[in-house]
C-alpha cells in the first residue's frame, strides 16, 4: 500500500498490530496501549490513546 504520509515500515507495523489486537481484546486500556506502542514502534509522538486506538502526531505541516 502506498501512502503520502506513512512510510512502508509504518504501514507494516500497523497491519501487524491489527492482527495482534484480535488476540488482546480482553485486556485493559493501559495494557493495550503499552502493547500497541511496543508492537508499532512508530517514530511519532503519542498525543492520545483509548482502548482500541493510539493517536500519533504525524508532524505534518498542512499549510
Amino acid at each position: 500500500m502506498v501512502s503520502a504520509i506513512l512510510r512502508d515500515e509504518d504501514i507494516k507495523s500497523i497491519n501487524l498490530w491489527i492482527t495482534k489486537m484480535r488476540q488482546y481484546k480482553t485486556q485493559d486500556t493501559e495494557w493495550m496501549t503499552k502493547a500497541a506502542v511496543r508492537t508499532l514502534k512508530l517514530d511519532y509522538k503519542i498525543i492520545g490513546y483509548g482502548y482500541e486506538r493510539v493517536t500519533y502526531d504525524l508532524q505534518m505541516d498542512m499549510y
